[in-house]
């Protein structure tokens, strides 16, 4: 890649600083993240649980937990530069999912939590945003919200080809199936292509993206897995690519 990371405890009863420099360059390693500086009080520990790298426009995002907290917050850096941007996010979770799209970022976020439940209650009110860095949360464009009120079903998301492949849930006539959708970037409208039902014995992976096709890893109605093809412009247009046997499918 284009930058080099490395962590490094400056002290004993701190986590570990996150540092940097180009790749190529001579000089030293410049410390991006310093934990005493996003510390709160003596009896907090903050750990950097994700980084997400942006070289294209030489970016950076930095997700910290207080506390081994299932809560997280996420902080924007400039690797030209190396300041930080003066917005941040909360109300991140663990299970988020998040993206770089150009210069802005998507992520999923949820309900704040009640002041001392924090860790108590299930996190409901999980939606999907797109923000840009130049402003605060608050004004950030709500894409998606989660059906599920209750907080039991998330959804999840990943880019594969500058698409964005969107693994949900959805209701019909009362009864909850599991869906694979495609979300175009330049519309973020949600397009259903797969529709499957909802098993936690179940494994659908999207293994690839060529074009419109997805190849789809799945155990679904095979337990020694199978190998899919699916049109992601088209709902539940599906062929079997690699069929099951009878010893197991390995990735």
């Amino acid at each position: 890649g284009k930058y080099i990371f490395k962590y490094r405890k400056s002290s004993t009863k701190r986590s570990l600083d996150l540092l940097y420099k180009r790749r190529g360059s001579e000089l030293n390693f410049n410390k991006l993240f310093n934990i005493k500086d996003y510390t709160p009080d003596k009896n907090s520990h903050i750990d950097i649980t994700n980084t997400y790298v942006n070289e294209d426009y030489d970016l950076i995002a930095i997700e910290i937990s207080n506390n081994g907290s299932d809560w997280r917050e996420i902080y924007f850096f400039n690797l030209i530069t190396g300041e930080q941007f003066e917005h941040k996010l909360k109300n991140i979770r663990i299970s988020s999912s998040c993206i770089w799209l150009k210069d802005a970022f998507v992520y999923d976020a949820f309900d704040t939590p009640e002041k001392g439940r924090e860790l108590l209650d299930k996190a409901k009110g999980q939606k999907l945003y797109y923000h840009n860095l130049t402003e605060s949360q608050s004004e950030d464009k709500l894409l998606y919200q989660n059906p599920d009120v209750t907080g039991t079903n998330s959804f999840r998301f990943s880019k594969r080809d500058e698409k964005i492949i969107f693994h949900h849930y959805l209701t019909v006539k009362g009864k909850t199936y599991r869906a694979l959708g495609n979300i175009r970037p330049e519309s973020f409208y949600l397009s259903k292509f797969l529709i499957y039902p909802n098993s936690k014995e179940i494994q659908m992976t999207v293994e690839e993206l060529e074009g419109d096709v997805a190849i789809l890893n799945t155990n679904w109605e095979a337990k020694n897995g199978r190998v899919l093809k699916a049109n992601i412009n088209q709902l539940n247009q599906v062929s079997e690519f690699i069929p099951e046997y009878d010893i197991m499918l390995k990735n």
